[in-house]
């Protein structure tokens, strides 16, 4: 049945801005609008309903309620932008803009994927004439009028070699299915559906608001590994891969998100050795199986250690390799090797080959970051950085931790530098965040030290080359003491750490401020699509994902372009998964906002003998739940458990000798716990 769709204006919604600026390189714009596909709706966020699934099949409905819509003025032309929260819009350059949305699936181990379109429901649209795929960057406005005088229904292209289900009637909507891949040791499939057919010469148009869509599966697949999945992939997958859930039920979450295995690269040098340590010695207490591998004894270039990282992300016998550390710039006396990509032309460095560990595919297996130092002070000072606004973040004036600062400069990549900072200020004052400053013009240096070097938990940048005139050195003179954000910066040549420090290593080595992590996109070829995905997913991950881990948020930010390019642009998901480089430890928790302070009750100390340790964890006088307690002596054992809904952990330990062991308590949000507890010869012992 097709039904009539409406269109009506209202108040611009953060989330509607979001898939416009991934959407649009555009030039002048008018109020944002919706077109409700179902009467009355203006939720342009796809919904995806696993109807049934088991071993041969499963069964996924896609709902839309509403198309984002955009008026804009290019060409002398007034265009309309269509888009989907979270999705982008395909098509050629200078052809109308489809726009499309993607998910992902898992799937069996093992398993080749075919899909079809079984049912749906569309409704025609008002008379659109949809805005031209546009070339980025800086570019003249492009469209094609051979595309735009082509009578006729057009729908997404089928890329060759994809799998697709495409039901014969022309105005029916497209799905296509990705080649499988595997993530974290968890097979998943990308989908994609185009929801939209379109005539660019009567401008009609016909969009699905229901899809039904079924995937068989068969064998062919390479197989997954055996290793179980690690939880902060867990955590992220049972709310974003539809059919996950299915597949691991009766399974348990590994170590019920306990922190698994955490790997430091460097060198074996006593100058690196004993400036790590403490950093080492951190996460060992708070619960992480510690691998160190030295690039002196494996060998310092890429396939060297990547093979040590594999040999550890193989090893069932330790928990999940989670986050992986490089220490060391990519040359000079202390430096570890890096990846360079073949694809672009650019030759752009990254490090993220070295956790595609899992299939041959592009997914990260792992989360990886760099301490990237070009003096032994600067290490020192990156050490002291990350353990110190982990363990004792400034508390004398807590105004920043609400606040960030958010620079969109459009003048040569346009308006949606802008309107992806908007969307991220919305987002943030939804949150309860009580400072956002903005900068869209004007002296953006000055602006930028104004604000970030006053203290800032959060710093967003979207721009061009040069970074509106924000340099190496304008990071380097912040004096923001401990009051450290966490920077993310995709823009040309922010992350091109092989030529010269880059802004993106900037951030952590500043000696009286600076960052506490940052991201930036190597080389001078980057593209406001690409780099603006990216942008919305680190984001969205940073602030919505369960995990707020900055290695993990870096992990979704690359998901995105996943989601949304992998079926028709892996090339282009490759490239900007490998040019997007975080600066910084990948297992830190950022701050996003005031931190809470912790009561923690445990014996002062317990006999020889003893098996059992019982913690007891509140806050504000209420049990504190689900936070990692882990008992710690160096060389002898390692023991985490979760608080349980009373805000008690027991944690079996091997029969303790006397001495002195390690408590630490931790969790999202919350101040650590530091503690210890003594054993020796007491009449009395807690044992089980």
């Amino acid at each position: 049945m097709v039904a009539q769709a409406t269109r009506n204006a209202f108040r611009a919604s953060p989330l509607i801005l979001t898939a416009l600026l991934i959407a649009v390189t555009a030039l002048a714009t008018s109020q944002p609008e919706h077109i409700s596909l179902d009467p009355g709706s203006t939720d342009n966020t796809p919904h995806w309903r696993v109807i049934s699934a088991d071993a041969a099949s499963l069964r996924l409905e896609f709902t839309l309620g509403a198309l984002g819509a955009e008026d804009i003025s290019a060409g002398g032309e007034t265009w309309q932008s269509l888009v989907i929260e979270g999705g982008t819009v395909q098509g050629d350059e200078g052809a109308p803009g489809l726009p499309t949305a993607g998910r992902l699936v898992a799937v069996p181990a093992g398993a080749s994927v075919f899909g079809r379109v079984i049912g749906f429901e569309t409704v025609s649209l008002p008379s659109t004439r949809l805005y031209p795929i546009q070339p980025g960057r800086d570019e003249a406005f492009a469209v094609d009028r051979d595309a735009y005088a082509r009578a006729g229904w057009r729908r997404l292209d089928v890329p060759a070699a994809k799998t697709a289900a495409v039901a014969a009637d022309p105005t029916a909507p497209v799905v296509l299915i990705g080649e499988p891949a595997i993530m974290a040791g968890q097979t998943v499939v990308p989908v994609t559906v185009s929801p939209l057919a379109y005539d660019a010469v009567s401008r009609e148009g016909v969009a699905a608001r229901t899809i039904e869509i079924e995937l068989t599966f068969a064998g062919g697949a390479t197989p997954a590994s055996a290793r179980p999945v690690a939880a902060s992939f867990d955590t992220w997958l049972r709310g974003n891969a539809s059919g996950y859930d299915a597949l691991r039920a009766g399974k348990s979450a590994t170590g019920a998100a306990l922190p698994g295995t955490y790997a430091l690269v460097r060198h074996g040098d006593a100058a690196i050795t004993s400036r790590t340590a403490a950093l080492e010695d951190w996460r060992r207490r708070q619960g992480y199986h510690v691998e160190i591998v030295d690039v002196d004894v494996v060998g310092n270039n890429t396939s060297s250690i990547k093979s040590a990282l594999q040999t550890i992300y193989d090893d069932t016998s330790i928990p999940p390799l989670e986050f992986v550390t490089l220490v060391g710039d990519e040359d000079g006396t202390y430096g570890v090797d890096t990846w360079i990509e073949t694809l672009s032309g650019y030759n752009g460095p990254g490090d993220h080959y070295y956790v595609t560990l899992d299939g041959g595919d592009i997914l990260a297996d792992a989360h990886v970051g760099r301490l990237s130092f070009s003096t032994l002070d600067e290490l020192d000072t990156m050490v002291a950085k990350i353990v110190g606004y982990e363990q004792t973040p400034p508390m004398g004036d807590t105004s920043w931790y609400g606040s960030a600062s958010l620079q969109g400069d459009p003048s040569a990549s346009g308006i949606t530098t802008v309107y992806v900072n908007r969307w991220l200020k919305g987002h943030l004052e939804a949150l309860g965040w009580a400072h956002v400053d903005t900068t869209w013009s004007g002296n953006f240096a000055g602006a930028f030290t104004a604000t970030v070097g006053q203290g800032r938990s959060l710093y967003g940048y979207r721009g061009y080359l040069g970074m509106s005139g924000i340099g190496t050195s304008t990071i380097h003179n912040l004096n923001n003491g401990g009051e450290l954000p966490v920077a993310i910066l995709p823009t040309c040549d922010t992350g091109t750490f092989t030529q010269g420090e880059c802004r993106a290593e900037a951030w952590l080595r500043a000696p009286n401020g600076g960052g506490i992590a940052a991201v930036g996109t190597a080389t001078q070829g980057t593209h406001t699509r690409y780099n603006n995905c990216y942008y919305h997913g680190i984001w969205n991950g940073l602030l919505y994902n369960a995990d707020h881990r900055v290695g993990v948020a870096h992990s979704l930010g690359k998901i995105e372009l996943y989601n949304n390019y992998q079926v028709a642009e892996p090339a282009r998901v490759e490239i900007w998964s490998t040019w997007n480089s975080l600066m910084g430890d990948p297992a830190t928790d950022p701050w996003l906002g005031v931190p809470v302070a912790l009561s923690v009750d445990h014996p002062a100390s317990l006999s020889t003998g003893a098996t059992a340790v019982p913690v007891t964890v509140t806050s504000g006088g209420s049990p504190a739940a689900g936070l990692v307690v882990c008992v710690y002596r160096d060389g002898a054992f390692q023991v985490s458990a979760l608080t349980d809904a009373s805000g008690a952990a027991v944690l079996s330990v091997p029969s303790l000798a006397a001495g002195t062991m390690l408590v630490t308590v931790g969790g999202h949000g919350y101040l650590p716990y530091l503690g210890s507890l003594g054993v020796g010869a007491f009449d009395v012992f807690c044992g089980l």
